[in-house]
């Protein structure tokens, strides 16, 4: 680039395959007075810049033939062009471009359809900064380190941070220094994933208010000799000594907490969350240029996983990344041959016997036809995003089971299905219930949703007002709703008394060991009381022999589920396993004793009393 005496009357080369973008970026020239010059694929593109002074390169990510990042990659290595600064326009995910595009040479990213006044912002910042660069080039060669451009040249001019080149450097250093010393280095790829949607909405200056804050926040997390980079738009990369390995996740977990609280931007404030990549050295790699990319790449992965999501890669997850892809590809796999199951365990009221409702729980059959177990492939699922698609296959499925239940003489058997935090959020969670329930001709008090008492602890996105108002109108509906595992998630029992609920199902974990353990008896005892007197059915999960019956009977309970009445079975099995159950009820009755149950202190005393 040759230097000018305004930034107007810049040359600036569009590269794509097709016209879906000129319109826009036409516009955006003649009234910038700038030049267009059009380039269809790589070979063309190489050609106009060898024959034409070219000051700014848009660069489609979707080209036929040789990509892209090819071509953005031979630009930065070519002497005379490497300088040029080229912005890419994509249409797929920004981690995904950012991590190619940042290994290739990209200076900034723009999202299809291009919004004019984006363009503008983005082409008019790279256009000042490389002025400017270019401008001392010429005139402030001999300038000391302190100069203006020696600033340009290492840091970022948006938030005062290094940039990647300035950040590489330094890592290199520091690895020369952990090398002799011995210990260990954390690299955190961060992205701010708001960031370039703010500037889109707001404005470049908004946004770039936003970074410098972000930039304040996650310096103060940096421990002893490290440091804070910022590699393009969202994107921030940090390394810091730590004195062995396992200190990388504590580093990880301080930087993801500075999301926590919005930032104050302009007087408004705005939720930014996060998306993590770490790497550790020397365990993962010995280069820094090889540290950044594995951070990188880890931090893309995080970010396909949803909000304020990590990814560590080291050693000791090593494998347990293989084994969840490959989990994660019977998921897929699973949804598209249809390999979802559901099985249904009953529960059972205490006090007559009845089946009262089943629960629905999702089973996936392998490869090789056995069934996967749960706590191995619902957590993938859920980190790739897919309970919710899962979610309403779901309720549909048991709205029809509901259907054929109440058709085989089993009316008043609910069918409860579970429910995660994201499947709450979602926009037509309502709309997908109420249509389910009326297409398989059931009515809605024939449906329960359990809600793991998890998806009711205060986050960062969490919207009371709204998880009120959504559960206001499912059990306008009819449908009941339950909280389950209760006592596991550490809810704030303020929000659960503002929360519309029917019933409170006791995590297994305070059943398994009642009613020897006195503690677990205990609290057992003070959830069931809390339920009924905050107006609930309290349910007791993981129920497996007459002595936990019996305690729990006495203690108030109204409901059990478990193995002492049946497993989780398939649907064909329920109608005779509902008779059967009843039946059985009626049979035990004549074994168990009368007992009272009270607490004392820490203490739970069981006494036998007359019939």
């Amino acid at each position: 680039m040759t230097s000018k005496k305004s930034l107007q009357n810049c040359t600036i080369l569009l590269v794509e395959g097709g016209q879906s973008n000129r319109k826009v970026i036409r516009d955006f020239v003649n009234a910038e007075k700038h030049r267009l010059l059009f380039a269809t694929d790589y070979d063309d593109a190489l050609q106009i810049l060898e024959c034409n002074p070219v000051d700014l390169v848009l660069l489609d990510s979707e080209l036929s033939g040789r990509s892209s990042f090819e071509l953005c990659q031979t630009i930065r290595e070519t002497e005379h062009i490497s300088e040029i600064p080229v912005i890419m326009i994509n249409s797929r995910s920004d981690h995904e471009i950012c991590t190619r595009g940042v290994a290739a040479g990209v200076d900034d990213f723009i999202a299809k359809p291009i919004n004019g006044d984006v363009l503008k912002t983005r082409v008019r910042s790279i256009l000042r900064l490389n002025y400017y660069r270019t401008l001392h080039v010429e005139n402030m060669q001999g300038e000391d380190e302190n100069s203006e451009l020696s600033k340009l040249k290492k840091f970022d001019p948006t938030t005062g941070l290094a940039n990647l080149q300035t950040f590489t450097l330094s890592l290199e250093e520091e690895i020369q220094r952990a090398h002799k010393a011995g210990y260990s280095i954390a690299i955190m790829a961060i992205g701010a994933n708001e960031v370039s949607h703010v500037q889109d909405v707001y404005g470049e200056a908004v946004a770039g208010n936003l970074a410098r804050s972000v930039a304040n926040r996650l310096s103060s997390t940096i421990r002893g000799r490290g440091m804070i980079g910022r590699i393009v738009g969202r994107c921030f990369i940090s390394f810091q000594p730590i004195p062995r390995e396992d200190e990388l996740l504590p580093a990880v977990l301080r930087a993801r907490k500075t999301f926590n609280e919005p930032f104050i931007v302009e007087g408004d404030a705005i939720s930014v969350s996060s998306s993590i990549g770490a790497s550790v050295y020397p365990n993962d790699a010995m280069s820094a240029d090889r540290l950044i990319s594995l951070s990188v790449s880890a931090m893309t992965r995080a970010a396909k996983l949803g909000r304020n999501r990590y990814q560590v890669s080291a050693p000791s997850t090593r494998a347990d990344v293989k084994r969840q892809l490959r989990v994660e590809g019977q998921v897929f796999k699973a949804l598209a041959e249809k390999k979802f199951e559901l099985h249904y365990q009953p529960r059972v009221g205490i006090s007559d016997g009845r089946v009262t409702a089943v629960e629905a729980l999702l089973r996936m059959r392998g490869d090789d036809g056995e069934y996967v177990p749960p706590n191995i492939f619902l957590p993938v699922t859920q980190n790739a995003g897919l309970m919710t698609q899962l979610g309403v296959r779901a309720i549909n499925e048991a709205c029809r089971k509901a259907a054929e239940l109440r058709d085989s003489g089993h009316p008043d058997v609910r069918i409860g299905v579970n429910l995660t935090g994201d499947e709450l959020r979602h926009e037509n969670f309502l709309h997908e219930v109420s249509e389910a329930l009326q297409t398989a001709n059931v009515i809605g008090s024939q449906l329960e949703f359990e809600i793991n008492e998890s998806a009711l602890v205060p986050q960062p996105d969490f919207d009371l007002q709204a998880l009120v108002s959504l559960l206001t109108d499912l059990r306008a509906l009819g449908v009941r709703v339950a909280i389950d595992d209760f006592g596991t998630g550490y809810s704030s029992l303020n929000y659960l008394r503002h929360i519309p609920m029917d019933s409170l199902k006791i995590d297994q974990s305070f059943i398994r060991d009642i009613p020897d353990d006195p503690k677990a008896s205990a609290v057992a005892c003070s959830i069931i009381s809390m339920g009924q007197n905050l107006g609930m059915k309290v349910v007791a999960e993981g129920v497996e022999n007459d002595t936990q019956l019996q305690f729990l009977r006495h203690a108030g309970c109204n409901e059990l589920q478990g193995y002492l009445y049946a497993r989780p079975m398939p649907f064909e099995e329920l109608a005779d396993s509902i008779v059967r159950i009843q039946n059985d009820w009626t049979d035990r009755q004549e074994h168990l004793t009368t007992e009272q149950v009270t607490l004392s202190g820490d203490s739970v005393e069981i006494t036998d009393v007359a019939s």
